[in-house]
């Protein structure tokens, strides 16, 4: 070593050839037993060949989508049945009564809506 370097703040070994050559080496090692590896497994779990089978033909054909012939009438009946169950009278299926909504917001306004201190909340 030169008596001016002793101060000096960078490195003053050279890089050893040797060990950048065992490092490229295990690199190179460790990609090729990587590439076996994803090889054993990929034969592992991959599926065999198989003949392919004919496709059966259905025995009747396959209708086409639903399509309405009349959707304006369609709409209208649909209508007519919401506007029939909103505006009038009758008992459900499960035995519950069912009345005009006219006449549920005049009972809600004049008795307020119930809760736990007017009446019993349901």
């Amino acid at each position: 070593m030169n008596e001016n370097n002793k101060g000096a703040k960078y490195e003053q070994r050279d890089v050893s050839v040797r060990m950048v050559l065992y490092a490229g080496a295990l690199l190179v090692v460790f990609v090729a037993v990587s590439l076996a590896f994803v090889a054993f497994l990929t034969g592992l779990f991959s599926v065999p060949d198989r003949e392919p089978t004919p496709v059966r033909t259905a025995e009747r054909p396959v209708a086409g989508p639903r399509l309405e012939v009349y959707p304006k009438a369609d709409l209208d009946a649909l209508n007519a049945s919401n506007r029939r169950l909103v505006e009038t009278y009758g008992r459900s299926e499960d035995g519950r009564i069912r009345i005009p909504a006219a006449r549920a917001i005049d009972i809600l306004a004049d008795r307020g809506w119930p809760n736990d201190t007017n009446g019993d909340g349901r």
